[in-house]
């Protein structure tokens, strides 16, 4: 059975909220030194994310009984992908030059964890982004805005 957030009971929610937000605090407090972690603690991290966003859409669709749609599982066309691909980009060219403006004005960067990244290896650094896209996405979007919004009984809420 597969209905909207409007049907799922209010205990149910506050779980599905609790979830998303406790799946964060949880990866902090087992690997809580980010930067300086080695390269196999920042993936096993990062695995870590992935694994709690696909539990966390199990969750959604199996026990609260949303629709895939409703918790954004829709088919991907490969438009879709291209436009990602070239925003990323857009993104990419739009922080370098934020960081060299902020420099020129004298406003200086956390520089250990710009270090940390620069001394990465560069699948690290994809799967990092791609971690924090997936994951942020299933938890912020897919979950909490219509959770929230449900307990408001107010999306813009």
């Amino acid at each position: 059975m597969t209905r909207s957030i409007a049907n799922v009971p209010r205990a149910l929610v506050l779980a599905g909220i609790a979830f998303a937000i406790g799946m964060f605090l949880a990866v902090h407090v087992v690997f809580p030194d980010f930067a300086s972690s080695p390269p196999a603690v920042v993936a096993a991290r990062e695995f870590s994310l992935l694994v709690l966003a696909g539990a966390l859409l199990f969750y959604a669709t199996r026990v609260e009984g949303l629709a895939p749609a409703n918790v954004g599982l829709r088919r991907v066309r490969a438009a879709t992908i291209g436009w990602g691909v070239a925003v990323c980009f857009a993104l990419v060219a739009a922080s370098a030059v934020t960081l060299i403006a902020a420099r020129s004005v004298g406003i200086q960067q956390d520089t250990r964890i710009l270090g940390m990244l620069a001394s990465r290896p560069a699948w690290l650094i994809v799967l990092i982004a791609v971690t924090a896209g997936v994951s942020e996405e299933i938890a912020f979007r897919a979950i909490l805005i219509d959770h929230i919004g449900s307990l408001a009984r107010s999306r813009a809420a």
